[in-house]
């Protein structure tokens, strides 16, 4: 199994109980924001993580309304240009955070962040207030920041090339490199499997490569095997027609933003 060095983020932070979860009736507002809206919002600010120095920020909402703004660190999507996409799931969750900040009279500005190993370390340090990154929450991220209520519910499948050999049960995996980013959810969930099946090679995506590309590359042969959510995996079957969904390796787990533990108003 091929590993790289240890992940250099800043150590454990444990979230308290009262900030796990945005207030209640919040979401509801916002998609209804979206949906009924008349007028259009100026445009968000987007700015890119390193050029102008971050302003540091670490405190709650009332800190927030201070400055005016609401900083929405997201990850800068390398993407496969011409793929006629049927609906872009990342798109969707920017406008959803876009409309967030606009309900709480924030200024949205989108930090743009290069490797997504970064996102957390960047929110713990305060230089942003929100992660919109299609996030999955999982016991270890969330020792570090706190989350939304859930945006939505996915499980993580696996997926190949539909030319090659079916993948229909764990041990359909041994033999075959599997390709992730190392600070996903999907890494995780492959560790974990390839240390009771050491056959299973583990092979580290570019921190700055979207999931949808690593599906390209799985789609033109230059990647053996991935792991993908459903949602985004059901999309891209209807423009990569050479991959194949063999089974999914998680029940149903939440999707939602990240926030930071000493944040509640959030």
């Amino acid at each position: 199994m091929r590993l790289s060095s240890p992940d250099p983020l800043a150590g454990p932070r444990r979230p308290s109980r009262c900030v796990r979860q945005l207030q209640p009736h919040l979401l509801g507002l916002l998609l209804l924001t979206l949906t009924s809206c008349g007028g259009e919002a100026p445009p968000p600010r987007v700015e890119l993580g390193e050029a102008p120095p971050p302003r540091v920020e670490l405190g709650d909402l009332d800190a927030l309304q201070a400055h005016g703004q609401l900083r929405i660190l997201i990850p800068q999507v390398s993407g496969v240009d011409g793929l006629p996409r049927q609906v872009d799931l990342f798109d969707l969750e920017r406008d959803l955070a876009d409309s967030l900040s606009r309900v709480l009279g924030l200024e949205p500005v989108f930090v743009v962040v290069e490797e997504r190993s970064a996102l957390i370390e960047k929110l713990v340090a305060g230089h942003g207030d929100l992660i919109a990154a299609n996030l999955t929450v999982t016991s270890e991220r969330a020792e570090r920041i706190a989350f939304s209520q859930p945006l939505t519910r996915v499980r993580e499948q696996v997926v190949s090339r539909n030319d090659g050999p079916s993948i229909r049960r764990v041990k359909d995996l041994e033999g075959r490199s599997v390709v992730v980013r190392r600070s996903s959810s999907f890494w995780e969930t492959v560790h974990a499997l390839a240390a009771d099946h050491p056959g299973i090679e583990l092979v580290e995506a570019p921190e700055n490569m979207d999931t949808e590309e690593i599906l390209y590359r799985v789609s033109t042969g230059e990647y053996d095997v991935t792991v993908a959510d459903d949602r985004l995996v059901s999309d891209a079957l209807g423009y990569m027609p050479g991959l194949m969904v063999g089974f999914s390796l998680t029940e149903e787990r939440p999707i939602a933003w990240g926030v930071r533990p000493g944040a509640p108003m959030l």
